[in-house]
């Protein structure tokens, strides 16, 4: 069993919380040890204790949450940051009532030293925000900039993720309006950023140059020749100021 005690703690807690009160707090020391296997296998159990709808541990325990839970997004290993990261978006997206630590926790990740962090923060935020937009619009216009990122592998996660994200988001919003010319204002700093990506590419940086005109033609305009031309003008249109 000791290699599923993880799993029976969870099962355990959605059974019965009040069998394992007196296990959690020791998750405290689990997630702390030197052992960095052992800090990413804590961090995944505790970010499932959290995610329960039987229970709500983060209340019950705030000190599991705030030091054992969100201290890993600013672990010494960036191997348990970006899985902190993940986790803690995933977290996000259900449980709402925690969004103030999270995406602070979170937003503090966007400048992080690992490419690798700032590549897993970007494709969550974009996950998220296709599924959440309203919870997850306070980090839209912080990754954003990440379009520019000095390293390819963020820079493409941040223009692919952002610009999808608006073409879906679009799409939605102008077929539920007709008479909308506007798309919500969450989405207005992914075409802002791109214009400023392209003014600072285009006079050095062909290559990146045509993929932001690619960008733009293929994958962040809708599909349906009428939304397009609506969402082109909507887009136009958060680019005045």
């Amino acid at each position: 069993m000791r290699e599923d005690w993880r799993e029976l703690l969870v099962e355990m807690a959605a059974i019965s919380p009040d069998m394992v009160t007196y296990l959690l707090p020791q998750l405290e020391d689990v997630v702390a040890m030197e052992d960095e296997t052992i800090r990413l296998q804590g961090t995944e159990l505790l970010a499932n204790l959290f995610l329960l709808d039987e229970c709500n541990i983060a209340a019950q325990l705030p000190s599991l949450f705030t030091n054992s839970f969100l201290g890993r997004v600013n672990d010494v290993s960036s191997n348990v940051r970006l899985v902190a990261v993940e986790h803690a978006a995933r977290v996000l997206v259900k449980k709402t009532s925690l969004a103030t630590p999270l995406l602070k926790a979170l937003e503090e990740r966007v400048m992080d030293s690992s490419d690798k962090v700032r590549q897993a923060l970007v494709v969550a935020v974009c996950a998220g925000a296709e599924e959440h937009l309203d919870v997850f619009a306070p980090l839209l216009a912080i990754i954003a900039p990440r379009m520019g990122d000095k390293k390819q592998g963020v820079r493409k996660a941040a223009r692919d993720g952002l610009c999808a994200l608006y073409r879906a988001h679009a799409t939605a919003h102008l077929t539920e309006h007709p008479d909308a010319k506007t798309v919500p204002a969450e989405l207005h700093c992914i075409p802002q950023q791109l214009l400023h990506c392209y003014g600072v590419d285009a006079g050095h940086d062909v290559e990146s140059k045509l993929e932001l005109e690619q960008l733009l033609v293929a994958k962040m305009l809708p599909l349906d020749e009428q939304l397009r031309l609506r969402s082109f003008c909507a887009l136009h249109a958060a680019l005045q100021p």
